[in-house]
């Protein structure tokens, strides 16, 4: 991702800190308010977007919408190669489930990045059928201190894949005609429609 996404410090305890901290035994109201600042931090990291909780700038968040919609259009979630490259995130095998006949079989991974752009919640789940993989969803999820406004990905989503006649209210990535996308995408916005909360992409067939 751009480089403006620097890692979130206050989401990060470092071990000098930690250090630091066992050496303050005569200090229990500092290490009490150490500890409570450090989980404060955390949470802010995984809570739901809000207008009040956004710290991220102009900058920052023209380049996140940038990456979500052009991932969207020339990505393919079925490529967890592909998908590490463009979020810069890491995997880890939650739970895989095996079917006793059919031979299908469906793997969920827990997705981490370091910037903490999107949250610990974000995942990323494979389905095969006899050892071939037939789908793939992405789910990102963002941290509180990106506010992506309706506003702001519609803009972000060139006119030739903005929806057309009833659809063009819609905010979502469509396919002009005599293209074929390799992803779906779909925007998930909070409850009072202020931010994006999270954005899902879906191999297609």
């Amino acid at each position: 991702m751009s480089n403006v996404f620097t890692p979130a410090e206050h989401c990060l305890v470092k071990k000098k800190d930690l250090i630091k901290l066992k050496n303050k035994q005569n200090f229990p109201v500092c290490r009490m308010m150490f500890m409570l600042a450090v989980a404060g931090g955390i949470a802010g990291c995984d809570m739901v977007p809000t207008v009040q909780s956004n710290t991220a700038t102009a900058v920052q968040k023209q380049a996140l919408v940038g990456e979500i919609v052009r991932f969207g259009i020339k990505g393919e979630v079925a490529d967890s190669s592909a998908v590490s490259q463009a979020f810069n995130v890491t995997f880890k095998m939650k739970n895989r489930y095996q079917a006793l006949i059919g031979g299908e079989s469906t793997e969920w991974y827990q997705v981490f990045q370091l910037e903490r752009t999107f949250t610990p919640k974000s995942t990323y789940t494979v389905q095969y059928r006899r050892g071939k993989q037939i789908s793939a969803i992405l789910d990102l999820r963002l941290s509180g201190k990106f506010c992506l406004t309706p506003t702001d990905v519609r803009e972000a989503i060139a006119p030739d894949y903005r929806g057309k006649g009833k659809m063009a209210e819609m905010i979502g990535i469509f396919e002009p005609p005599g293209e074929k996308l390799k992803n779906s995408t779909m925007f998930d916005f909070t409850e009072d429609n202020a931010c994006l909360r999270s954005v899902s992409f879906w191999s297609k067939s």
